[in-house]
């Protein structure tokens, strides 16, 4: 079970396209090594933040390996995307650190080596042992009673505890702000777990001290970037909000939770942040609301509050009434197709794929021919986003004749067209976008596609 913060998959190269990553400023810096096996792009990035907004793009050299070095104004966890993973690393200025890993088994085959080696091993041994904990108490699904399941909980942080001693006797040279930062990472999967335990168990009476660990959050953080604290802060607001059919009221009592309980800042303003860019997804927000004005007046961070704001200026150049924007494409043929002649006097649905996501593939595949077998004067476009690996692509597309399959030739207006995740789709009807960035799973979509479909 990998508890991830909110850039997966699809998610993360959307990310990747919408922002141009940028150094952080002169100073003092980080020296990097490392051999990559398996990769999936020719850059890594190391960021300050999950944004990528202060961040540094190291190119694979050679037999895909860096050698480099990144902005480091202070010690603390960065984050380390190796697409379509990433993970957190511990860096402090003017030292170094080296590290080998497989894209395909990420977590399992980090290893770090150089003077901040025993550290990021350490978190990546925390990390693998909250993994370890969590896959447990969801294998026997939390049914334990109270006492039983504190003592279980205790038991696995008893070892979590002593992995640190360990590491501890034999290096002595972490750092005050280092020992926090372990600390908490060994902390957070527990209060996850207490979360969801609490959420499953409604009906236990539980003991009355029970949720003193959520006093977590009314303190100053060892870092804003444990990334169990994320998931730790989504089942706190689980737990907290009264569910509202009105979305803006629900989002509202969120915003206004999230800045009465969380006394960190930084953290405050990535939980922030994150639910502020969900509701503008979602919603298809394409101005300034209530809502966005509530987030932005408790988001102190203004690099965050402009990277909403682009998002909402992007559903404002692609809502419902629009012209989809002149895109260039590839066929299997590798011919040039623009977007502006393919959807001249036809009605279409726009869907995407990423080539690295071939299991997602399949199952909007299904969904697809299934739509298409009830609309077949609808034409159906896929568009694979990868723009490497042609062959590759080209293998991978399904031979028949229902569905017309493309990559993008180049970027163009990618940052306005991508959808949030796979799952999104376009109605266009004579290049004017009928219906955004519909999610095609959702209970409403079958009457909008039929009503896309049969209206003259």
């Amino acid at each position: 079970m990998k508890i991830r913060y909110f850039i997966t998959g699809f998610a993360l190269i959307s990310l990747l396209f919408f922002i141009q990553c940028k150094h952080g400023s002169s100073g003092k810096i980080t020296k990097i090594k490392a051999k990559i096996v398996n990769p999936q792009t020719d850059k890594v990035i190391i960021s300050r933040d999950f944004l990528m907004l202060h961040a540094d793009t190291l190119k694979l050299i050679g037999e895909n390996e860096l050698n480099g070095s990144v902005h480091t104004p202070e010690e603390g966890l960065f984050i380390l995307f190796v697409f379509p993973e990433y993970q957190t690393v511990y860096l402090k200025p003017d030292d170094s650190l080296a590290f080998h890993l497989n894209v395909n088994e990420f977590d399992e085959s980090i290893s770090f080596s150089g003077s901040l080696g025993y550290e990021n091993n350490l978190l990546m041994d925390l990390f693998l042992a909250n993994e370890k904990e969590s896959l447990y108490f969801y294998k026997h699904k939390f049914d334990f009673p109270p006492e039983v399941f504190t003592h279980k909980i205790d038991s696995f942080h008893t070892l979590k505890e002593n992995m640190i001693d360990d590491v501890y006797r034999t290096f002595d040279k972490p750092s005050k702000k280092f020992r926090k930062i372990a600390q908490l990472s060994a902390n957070s999967n527990d209060y996850i777990l207490k979360e969801t335990y609490a959420r499953k168990n409604k009906k236990l009476t539980l003991p009355q001290n029970y949720f003193n660990y959520t006093q977590i959050l009314k303190q100053k953080l060892a870092d804003p970037n444990v990334i169990y604290m994320y998931t730790f802060a989504d089942s706190y607001l689980r737990r907290k909000i009264v569910p509202q059919q009105n979305r803006q009221k629900l989002n509202l009592e969120i915003a206004h939770i999230i800045e009465k309980d969380i006394a960190d800042q930084a953290f405050k303003n990535n939980i922030l942040t994150r639910y502020c860019q969900r509701y503008i997804h979602k919603n298809h927000i394409s101005q300034i609301d209530t809502v966005v004005k509530t987030y932005f007046k408790y988001l102190t961070n203004k690099d965050y509050q402009n990277f909403c704001r682009q998002i909402i200026q992007s559903n404002k150049r692609m809502r419902t009434g629009i012209s989809f924007p002149s895109t260039r494409l590839l066929n299997t043929n590798k011919q040039t197709v623009n977007t502006k002649s393919l959807f001249k006097d036809k009605k279409i649905l726009l869907s995407f794929w990423d080539l690295k996501q071939h299991r997602n593939f399949k199952t909007n595949l299904k969904k697809l021919k299934k739509l298409k077998k009830l609309y077949p004067h609808v034409i159906f476009l896929v568009v694979n986003i990868n723009q490497d690996n042609f062959d590759q692509w080209t293998m991978a597309v399904p031979k028949d004749d229902e569905i017309q399959y493309y990559r993008l030739k180049n970027r163009d207006n990618w940052s306005d067209i991508r959808p949030f995740h796979l799952s999104q789709v376009y109605l266009i009807d004579k290049g004017q976008i009928k219906q955004s960035r519909l999610n095609m799973y959702r209970p409403d979509f079958e009457k909008k596609m039929h009503d896309f479909a049969m209206e003259k």
